[in-house]
C-alpha cells in the first residue's frame, strides 16, 4: 500500500479521524508497555529458576542460578506473582526445623533466617531481609529489585557434614514495589488518548451533539421528576449500603484463612468473583429499578393503558 492508498483512506474516515489517531496511540502505548516490562525486568523468575543447577560432589553440593558461577553482587529486577500469601512465608521460631536443606526454597534453615519472608515469586523462591506479610498479599503482580548472593552453609545429613555452596536471590522490603505503580501511567494514558479521540470526534459530528443534547435534557426531566421521589431515596441509600457493605465484607473474608468461597487462588479467580459480584448487584438493581417503575405507572393510574397494548 502506497502512500497515495493510505492518505485517502485517512481521508476517507472524515469526521472519525481523531478516534481512529486515539486508537493508533492506545496501540502504541499498548506495544511501549509490553516492551517497558521486558526491556527492563526479568518476566519469567519461575522459568529462571528451573534452570537451577544443583551439584552434589560427595559432601560438597553446589546450587549455582547460573550456567557460570560466580560471586554475588549483581541486581536484577524480577516481575512476577505472588503465588503464595507472605502472611504464611515468614520465618518464624516453630515453623522451621534448622539445620535443614530445603530444595524448595533452596538454603539450609538457620536461626538467622526468623523474621524474614520467602517469597515464591511465579515460582521463584526470593528471600526478603524482613516481614512483608500485612504490606503485599497473594495473586498481586510486584517488581523486586534482588541482589544475588553467594555464601557457604555447613550442616548435617544422615550423619555426614555438608557443605553447601549455593547461589541465590535476596531483597529488601523497600525494594518491593506494586506493578501498577509502573502500570497506571500506562494505563492513564491510554484513557486519556481515547477521551481525546472521541470528544474531538464529538465536536466534528454536530448532529451527534444536538442527539446528546436532547439525552442531557430528558435524563434532567426525568431524574427531576424521579429522583425526588420516596422511593428512589430508600433504594439509593439501600444500593449504596448494600454495595458498600457486601464489598467491605467480601474483601474482610478473603483474608481470612477459610476464604468464602474457597478464597482467591489466581487472577482468574478474583476476575470470576468480580465479575459474580457485579453481575449479582447489578441485577438485584436492575430488579428493584423495574418494580419501582411498575409501582410508578400504577400510581399515576397509566398501567393499565400500558399493560394493554399489544406486543411488537
Amino acid at each position: 500500500m502506497n502512500r497515495e492508498e493510505l492518505q485517502a483512506r485517512w481521508e476517507a474516515l472524515g469526521p472519525w479521524q481523531p478516534l481512529a489517531a486515539a486508537f493508533l496511540a492506545v496501540a502504541l502505548l499498548a506495544v511501549s508497555h509490553y516492551g517497558y516490562w521486558q526491556l527492563t525486568t526479568e518476566t519469567d523468575p519461575g522459568g529462571y529458576w528451573a534452570s537451577r543447577d544443583l551439584e552434589r560432589d560427595g559432601n560438597v553440593w553446589r546450587l549455582y542460578l547460573d550456567d557460570e558461577p560466580g560471586p554475588g553482587g549483581s541486581e536484577v529486577v524480577f516481575r512476577g506473582t505472588l503465588v503464595t500469601s507472605p502472611r504464611f512465608s515468614v520465618y518464624e521460631n516453630g515453623t522451621i526445623k534448622t539445620g535443614i536443606f530445603s530444595p524448595s526454597d533452596g538454603l539450609v534453615y538457620t536461626e538467622d533466617l526468623y523474621g524474614k519472608t520467602m517469597l515464591n515469586l511465579s515460582g521463584m523462591p526470593l528471600l526478603v531481609h524482613g516481614n512483608v506479610s500485612g504490606q503485599f498479599f497473594a495473586n498481586e503482580i510486584v517488581a523486586i529489585r534482588a541482589t544475588k548472593v553467594y555464601n557457604i552453609t555447613l550442616f548435617e545429613q544422615d550423619g555426614e557434614n555438608i557443605t553447601l555452596i549455593r547461589q541465590g536471590w535476596e531483597a529488601q522490603p523497600e525494594d518491593i514495589v506494586l506493578a501498577s505503580q509502573a502500570d497506571r501511567w500506562f494505563f492513564g494514558g491510554e484513557l486519556l488518548a481515547l477521551m481525546a479521540g472521541g470528544w474531538l470526534t464529538a465536536q466534528r459530528l454536530p448532529g451527534l451533539q444536538r442527539e446528546w443534547g436532547a439525552a442531557q435534557h430528558i435524563a434532567r426531566f426525568e431524574a427531576r421528576r424521579g429522583l425526588r421521589s420516596p422511593r428512589t431515596i430508600v433504594l439509593v441509600l439501600f444500593f449504596t449500603l448494600f454495595i458498600v457493605g457486601m464489598g467491605w465484607l467480601l474483601g474482610d473474608l478473603q483474608k481470612d484463612e477459610n476464604a468464602l468461597l474457597g478464597g482467591v487462588q489466581n487472577p482468574n479467580d478474583a476476575l470470576g468473583q468480580l465479575a459474580w459480584f457485579t453481575f449479582f448487584v447489578t441485577a438485584l438493581a436492575a430488579v428493584a429499578v423495574s418494580l419501582d417503575s411498575f409501582v410508578a405507572e400504577r400510581d399515576s393510574g397509566t398501567l393499565p393503558l400500558l399493560l394493554a397494548q399489544p406486543l411488537r
